[in-house]
């Protein structure tokens, strides 16, 4: 098991700075769940300590450094922009620790709910699945991913140094419309099926298009923060529309709140005591560790039927709810705050919700 944990971590420590890359610039984090089980059998095939088990378990520990990233870089940039001495790195670190061990416990009953009892697709976890039991029983599929695999390495390197990115396909007012040449994007629709990557793909077109027609009734100065104003209502307006699709829906509720370990209580109780010390308001800390254990359960169900994981967005809706209810109270809730409180729950988001992966 200690050839393992190692693993994981080696794994877990480069997968968070390249995701960090990857997220930054794509805008989004097509999870490193394939590269997780790949690196993981080869690392350990070097340990001498290899079974499809162990590998599992080292990809799953590995897996959690791309998930943290995403968390970090959809969450933190805005707080960094905007006053970089806000908070100390050692204050983040403590936190996002925090978070990804509470989501790890919180992710035990959902396992237990949504993978076993409901058998959802979660479709990354049962590709990587796949990828286990093709390389482990030599099966040809498993020597036709790698020969893919060079050949997207090699046209990735070829891309670079010709700099053949994207294709531009014009500019909608300052905002230019690109196409971008990333072999990841296409296994990530193949993984996702069809009915997802069209959605996708449709969801894209039509708010270029939209866009294309509200510039015409927007002033001729810079439309860049409208623009991107447009997109980030888009994002918050279908999270609040999937949160009210499932809200019907039965929800395990004596599974998440009742049926933890003791050390998880401890955790969240430990997550809060932090999450006060840096100053955010007690009221806000309890709303935002009860709003974590649901959070956390829409993002699995969610994880399961789409492969999306909205992490930030949950995160974000989250923080909107605490400061309406400070608004209602006639209480401040400081920009920071809100800044920690979504990259808390986003973290513990990121990590429960793709227990499946």
């Amino acid at each position: 098991m200690l050839k393992t944990t190692i693993t994981a971590i080696i794994i877990a420590i480069f997968l968070f700075f390249t995701s960090a890359y990857i997220a930054l610039k794509m805008g989004a984090l097509p999870w490193p769940i394939i590269f997780s089980i790949i690196v993981s059998a080869g690392l350990l095939r070097i340990f001498g300590d290899l079974s499809p088990n162990k590998v599992n378990i080292a990809q799953a520990g590995g897996s959690i450094g791309g998930l943290m990233a995403a968390a970090v870089v959809f969450t933190l940039p805005g707080m960094i922009l905007d006053n970089p001495d806000s908070i100390s790195l050692g204050w983040v670190a403590l936190i996002a620790a925090c978070g990804a061990v509470l989501g790890v416990g919180l992710s035990i009953p959902l396992r237990e709910e949504y993978i076993v009892k409901r058998n959802l697709a979660f479709p990354a976890g049962r590709a990587g699945g796949e990828i286990i039991k093709a390389g482990f029983n030599q099966d040809h599929r498993f020597s036709l991913m790698l020969m893919f695999g060079i050949a997207s390495a090699l046209f990735t390197i070829g891309r670079e140094a010709f700099g053949w990115n994207f294709i531009n396909l014009g500019i909608v007012g300052s905002q230019p419309i690109l196409i971008l040449i990333m072999p990841m994007v296409i296994a990530t629709g193949l993984i996702l099926g069809s009915e997802n990557s069209f959605s996708w793909g449709a969801g894209g077109i039509l708010s270029v298009l939209a866009g294309a027609v509200f510039i015409h009734f927007l002033p001729e100065s810079d439309i860049t923060p409208i623009i991107q104003n447009f997109g980030m209502g888009l994002v918050i307006g279908s999270g609040i529309g999937y949160i009210l699709m499932h809200a019907g829906l039965p929800l395990p509720a004596k599974s998440i709140i009742f049926r933890h370990e003791p050390w998880v209580w401890f955790i969240a109780l430990l997550s809060g005591l932090i999450l006060f010390f840096v100053g955010i308001p007690i009221f806000a800390v309890a709303l935002c560790l009860i709003l974590t254990f649901f959070t956390v359960n829409l993002a699995s169900r969610m994880t399961g039927l789409t492969n999306i994981d909205p992490l930030e967005q949950f995160g974000l809706l989250s923080t909107l709810l605490i400061t309406f209810f400070f608004g209602m109270a006639n209480l401040e809730l400081a920009l920071e705050h809100r800044y920690i409180i979504t990259f808390f729950i986003a973290t513990a988001t990121a990590i429960a919700g793709d227990i499946g992966h």
